[in-house]
C-alpha cells in the first residue's frame, strides 16, 4: 500500500534515490514507484525518462517496439514522455541503428546530452547529416548542448561530422582514440566550454576541435599533460581555464599548472608519490585526487604541501579508500587547521560529472544538475 505523502516530500524522496552507488539512475526503483499510485507515478515517471538508453536493432524486437511506441510514436502521450528526456545513450552497430538514432533526436525536443557509441558504421551518410542538421533540430530553444562519443573507429570522421552539424555543442567528451584528420572543407561550428579527452587525438584533430573555442574553453580534461604540438595548441586557452582534470601526474604537470593562472579546480586521478605538483594557482578552491591502495600506502606529500600553501582552498575531495593511508590523520589535521572541508562523496570513477557550466566546485552528478538542463534554465 502506497503512503499518501505531500508531493513535495515524495519528490525529495525519489530525487534522493535517483542515483545508485555506481552513479547511474536507479531505474528499478523508479519503475517500481511509477506503479505505486497516481501521486508517486506523477513524480517518478518524469525522473525515469530523464535518462534513456535506446535499444539496438539487434535487441529483441519487442523491446524495440515498446521503445518506439513509448517515445517515438508522435502520439500525445509519447510527446509528453519524450519531452522529459534530457540525456540519451545510443549504440550504433548498423544502418538500422542510425535510423533509430535520427528518430530519437527528432522526437526528444529537450534532449541536452547525447552519449554515443558507434561500432560497424564508419561515417554518416549525407542524408543522415541533413536530417540531424535540419532547422527543426538545431533551431530548437533548448538544443543539444553535450556530446559524449565514447567509442568509434579511430579513423572515423563521425565526430567531425557531428560537430560541424551541431553548432550548439558546448560540452564534448571523447572516450576513444582519434587518428582521423579533420576535413579541410568542414570547419567546426561549435565553441566548446568543456573538452574531455580519454586519449590524446592527433595534432590536427585537437587543433580543429579547439579552433572555434578562443575565450570559451573553461574545463579541460586529458589523460596526461599535453606535450609538444598538443601543448602549444592548448596554450592559447590555458589563461581562461577554471578547471583542469588529469588522469596521470607526469613531469609536465607543473609547467601546465603555471600556464593555467585562473584555475579554481584541479582534479588528479593518479598523484605521484615523488613528482612535485609545482605551484598551484592562488585562486584554487577545490583540489581532488583519487587514492589507489597498495601495501604500506601513504598519501602523496605534494597534496599535504598544497593544502598548506593555497589561501583560498575550501574543499579537498578524495575517495573513501584514502582513509586507509598511513598518513590520513595528517591530511585530516591539515584540513582542520586550514578550515578546509575534507569530503569523500566523489563521483564514482566510471561515471562522469554532469555537463553543465561551473556554478560551484565540484559540479558532481545530481538531480539538481538535471534541472539546469531544462529549457527554461538554459534561457536564463
Amino acid at each position: 500500500m502506497a503512503v499518501n505523502l505531500p508531493s513535495e516530500l515524495t519528490t525529495i524522496i525519489l530525487e534522493y534515490a535517483y542515483y545508485d552507488a555506481n552513479g547511474q539512475p536507479d531505474r528499478r526503483t523508479l519503475s517500481a514507484c511509477t506503479l505505486l499510485c497516481t501521486s508517486w507515478s506523477a513524480v517518478a515517471q518524469p525522473l525515469l525518462f530523464r535518462h534513456v538508453c535506446a535499444p539496438s536493432s539487434k535487441d529483441h524486437e519487442n523491446r524495440l517496439a515498446i521503445f518506439r511506441s513509448t517515445l517515438l510514436s508522435g502520439s500525445e502521450h509519447g510527446r509528453i514522455l519524450a519531452a522529459q528526456v534530457r540525456r540519451a545513450e545510443v549504440a550504433i552497430r548498423d544502418l538500422a541503428d542510425v535510423e533509430i538514432f535520427v528518430e530519437l533526436i527528432y522526437h526528444c525536443h529537450h534532449l541536452y546530452e547525447l552519449i554515443l557509441r558507434v561500432h560497424g558504421v564508419h561515417a554518416f551518410q549525407s542524408s543522415t547529416l541533413e536530417a540531424l542538421g535540419a532547422p527543426a533540430i538545431i533551431g530548437r530553444p533548448a538544443p543539444i548542448r553535450a556530446l559524449a562519443l565514447l567509442s568509434c573507429g579511430i579513423q572515423s570522421p563521425i565526430l567531425y561530422q557531428l560537430l560541424a552539424t551541431w553548432p550548439t555543442i558546448r560540452f564534448l567528451r571523447l572516450g576513444t582514440e582519434l587518428a582521423a584528420h579533420p576535413p579541410t572543407d568542414m570547419p567546426i561550428r561549435a565553441s566548446l566550454y568543456e573538452l574531455s579527452l580519454a586519449r590524446t587525438p592527433c595534432v590536427e584533430g585537437m587543433g580543429w576541435l579547439l579552433s572555434n573555442s578562443q575565450g570559451t574553453l573553461r574545463i579541460f580534461e586529458c589523460h596526461a599533460a599535453p606535450e609538444g604540438a598538443h601543448r602549444e595548441i592548448l596554450a592559447a586557452h590555458t589563461a581562461h581555464l577554471l578547471s583542469l582534470r588529469l588522469f596521470r601526474h607526469t613531469f609536465g604537470v607543473p609547467a601546465l599548472l603555471r600556464r593555467c593562472s585562473s584555475l579554481r579546480e584541479v582534479m588528479l586521478t593518479q598523484v605521484s608519490d615523488f613528482l612535485p605538483l609545482g605551484e598551484l594557482p592562488a585562486a584554487l578552491e577545490h583540489l581532488t585526487f583519487r587514492h589507489f591502495m597498495s601495501t604500506h600506502s601513504v598519501l602523496p606529500p605534494s597534496i599535504l604541501e598544497a593544502i598548506e600553501k593555497l589561501p583560498k582552498l575550501r574543499l579537498v575531495s578524495c575517495d573513501v579508500s584514502a582513509r586507509l593511508a598511513t598518513n590520513y590523520a595528517a591530511l585530516e589535521e591539515k584540513c582542520t587547521q586550514k578550515g578546509v572541508v575534507l569530503d569523500h562523496d566523489v563521483v564514482p570513477i566510471r561515471a562522469f560529472e554532469d555537463p553543465i557550466p561551473l556554478v560551484r566546485f565540484p559540479r558532481g552528478r545530481s538531480v539538481d544538475n538535471l534541472r539546469y538542463m531544462n529549457p527554461e534554465a538554459q534561457e536564463d
